[in-house]
């Protein structure tokens, strides 16, 4: 099922260049903006796939060389993913560890302002901490919360506030509820970072991963729009409603039996 990373292609373009190596992908508007998500085309020009509301998301099947940006629905200015203006998808199946099942995986990718208009926003009144590789072997890593980077524990999976940011208070929370775990060298906990990572909640609670069928079900379609270099979004505007309509007709008349 999965791809070979090594025959997926790197692009550094802004255009769609094929659709070989499957990506799945949920994007979060994690600014208190609309937020447009575009999808750069086959032509290099901008399709735009949908606008998202202020902490609200959309899944997406697209693949590795199919660029996107985002901006403000208004304004036009330019969010950020990971710091970066243009998300390059990556192959669904790459970090995955070896210790989980190898099924079709959706990667949360959080749309955030960009640090010049978040320290507007801020009025730079508050003191931006940053996140260090030493802190994991506290037990921490990083993820990000409403255009904020936070310390996540990769044992008991809290998220602590922004503020906790600092070496001092990241032992505190280690040494008191984990302290079995002092003597245990980084690699055990990049393990838990990656097993982390790969099954990080969402914020409704629940598990970022999708039933394994329609998932499949869903690429198949998105292929299939790709391989005729249409816009993504037919499958949202026209594919989807047609399958609505085609299900709610089949089950009415299986209730009429």
């Amino acid at each position: 099922m999965g791809e070979h990373n090594e025959n997926c292609l790197v692009n550094t373009t802004l255009k769609s260049i094929d659709s070989i190596c499957r990506s799945y992908v949920r994007f979060w508007n994690r600014t208190q903006r609309k937020v447009d998500v575009i999808w750069m085309n086959y032509e290099g020009n901008r399709v735009k796939y949908k606008t998202l509301h202020p902490h609200k998301f959309v899944d997406v099947n697209t693949f590795v060389t199919h660029p996107w940006i985002f901006w403000d629905s208004n304004t036009h200015d330019q969010m950020v993913v990971h710091g970066q203006k243009v998300f390059q998808p990556k192959p669904w199946d790459q970090d995955i560890p070896p210790n989980l099942p190898r099924q079709p995986f959706r990667r949360n990718i959080f749309i955030t302002l960009p640090d010049t208009l978040l320290f507007s926003v801020c009025n730079m009144s508050a003191k931006k901490r940053t996140y260090n590789e030493a802190f994991l072997k506290m037990s921490f890593t990083s993820i990000i919360h409403i255009s904020v980077v936070k310390p996540q524990c990769v044992v008991c999976g809290k998220v602590l506030s922004h503020e906790s940011m600092k070496p001092n208070k990241l032992k505190v929370h280690f040494e008191s509820l984990h302290s079995q775990l002092v003597d245990k060298n980084l690699d055990y906990f990049k393990r838990k970072e990656a097993s982390l990572k790969a099954s990080r909640l969402d914020s409704t609670g629940h598990f970022a991963r999708q039933n394994k069928v329609a998932l499949e079900d869903s690429y198949r379609i998105a292929l299939k729009i790709a391989q005729t270099k249409k816009s993504h979004t037919i499958g949202e505007d026209l594919v989807k409603p047609c399958i609505l309509e085609a299900t709610k007709a089949i089950l009415e008349e299986q209730q009429t039996h």
